[in-house]
């Protein structure tokens, strides 16, 4: 090379370059602020890199936190470092991307650190903040247990309680004899109930008469019903009994043996 010539370095790349790249990411323009309006919210977020982290489930478990500082964690499990743990934000960008005032963050920040979920350290005035996200452990006391329970505790307390006075009131009344279980005791109850229910009433009789001689006609149960109305007849197994004019009445009733249609006519 002759001391003549200078050496050729590349030309600086402007702004308006670097836009015209497609593989160009603006990285300033992560942490836009943004306006009230909530559809150019809902497109930052669109177009974010953080629109997708992990948030850890104790996160909905602990009793002591409330909505907002759920929003705040949430925030910054979306911005955290996968690896360190670790977020760098300044409170206001912080602030305005939870539509929250700046006042009101460093309380909800402060609340975390005392709970655990927390480590924050200030770098200086208008430079980002540093927050490590913890996993505290929760003890019995704040830790939210999730049932499939649909009533509240007090009201499943209440049912409970008018459940073991029907259950004590239930095995004052029904004593139990030495040996027997519960359940044996509960079943021999019900048949009990069951056989007195059936006490006055009428038990149908009936007879199956075969005709000699003719076995392919089909089978006649006959029915003998005395008084002068069907609906007052006491049913009699006999059936050689000959009706009386005016007070006993006769019905047969023919069984098909190829189907299950039932005639009824009075004789």
């Amino acid at each position: 090379m002759n001391g003549n010539q200078q050496k050729q370095f590349p030309l600086k790349q402007t702004q308006s370059t670097l836009t015209s790249n497609p593989h160009y990411i603006d990285l300033a323009a992560r942490h836009v602020k943004h306006t009230d309006e909530q559809e150019q919210k809902q497109l930052w977020f669109a177009g974010s890199p953080h629109r997708f982290g992990l948030v850890p489930a104790e996160v909905l478990l602990d009793k002591r936190l409330k909505p907002q500082d759920t929003r705040v964690l949430v925030a910054l499990c979306l911005h955290v470092k996968p690896y360190t743990g670790i977020c760098r934000v300044t409170r206001e960008t912080l602030a305005e991307w939870l539509g929250i005032h700046i006042d009101t963050l460093s309380k909800v920040t402060s609340r975390l650190v005392e709970f655990g979920w927390l480590k924050k350290a200030q770098v200086g005035q208008n430079m980002p903040n540093r927050y490590e996200l913890m996993l505290p452990k929760l003890d019995q006391e704040n830790e939210r247990v999730i049932t499939q329970r649909w009533m509240s505790n007090e009201e499943y307390a209440n049912r409970k309680r008018q459940l073991d006075q029907r259950t004590a009131e239930w095995n004052l009344s029904h004593p139990r004899k030495e040996g027997e279980s519960v359940l044996i005791r509960r079943k021999k109850t019900e048949q009990d109930a069951a056989s007195t229910s059936h006490v006055g009433q009428r038990q149908e009789t009936t007879t199956y008469i075969d005709v000699p001689g003719q076995l392919g006609q089909p089978r006649v149960r006959e029915r003998v019903r005395t008084g002068s109305h069907p609906s007052q007849s006491n049913l009699a197994p006999s059936y050689d009994a000959e009706p009386q004019k005016n007070s006993e009445a006769v019905s047969v009733i023919i069984l098909d043996r190829y189907g299950d249609d039932e005639r009824e006519f009075e004789r």
